[in-house]
């Protein structure tokens, strides 16, 4: 068992459109991470979290519009657009529990810590790395 923050939201069910404290959907998550432990203000994105394609074009959207910065590779505070194929149609962030691990709201899950290599093993690519660029991100 890990003493970390991360034990804050881990097992709260997945909701479309919730962004906690009870219910998350996988932005939902990340705005309420990004708020809670960041002091940083994400935008509510107005898509349908069940409609993957509506996903896919509102995080495209929003990653460009917010200031999210392609990185090679994870650091804590990342988040990272997944797919079960090619298109990402979900997000989840990096966290340090002593190793990089992915927080994320999965719905018939919801929130659940996984390790990178237990992300593969579920069916999850992970398509790109992002972080806030430095003007937003403390």
């Amino acid at each position: 068992m890990i003493n970390h923050w991360v034990m804050d939201y881990l097992g709260a069910p997945w909701s479309p459109g919730a962004d906690g404290p009870d219910f998350y959907d996988c932005w939902g998550l990340v705005r309420a991470v990004y708020r809670d432990r960041y002091g940083v203000d994400l935008p509510v994105i107005p898509a349908d979290a069940t409609s993957p394609l509506e996903i896919r074009r509102a995080m495209t959207d929003e990653r460009h519009r917010v200031g999210w910065d392609a990185i090679p590779y994870p650091v804590d505070r990342s988040v990272a657009l997944m797919s079960h194929g090619k298109i990402p149609h979900h997000i989840g962030i990096v966290v340090n529990v002593g190793s990089l691990q992915m927080l994320h709201s999965v719905e018939g899950h919801g929130v659940v810590l996984q390790s990178m290599r237990d992300l593969e093993l579920h069916g999850w690519n992970i398509q790109e790395f992002c972080r806030l660029s430095d003007a937003r991100d403390g």
